[in-house]
């Protein structure tokens, strides 16, 4: 909600009926979690682009 619809904290907190706390915490678990698996997501990235692009450059 936040990075990709551009929500802020408080609307997010608003919207879920949750604290604003409760949204930094969520928000600061994730991201170091996307950062701790940066290698391994970038090589699924790799391997879903090698399987699709031909798919999409064919239709």
């Amino acid at each position: 909600m936040h990075r990709i619809d551009g929500y802020k904290y408080k609307e997010i907190a608003k919207k879920l009926d949750i604290s604003i706390k409760t949204v930094e915490n969520h928000m600061g678990k994730a991201i170091k979690i996307l950062k701790e698996n940066k290698p391994l997501l970038e090589k699924l990235l790799s391997i879903i682009s090698i399987v699709f692009l031909p798919i999409v450059i064919l239709n």
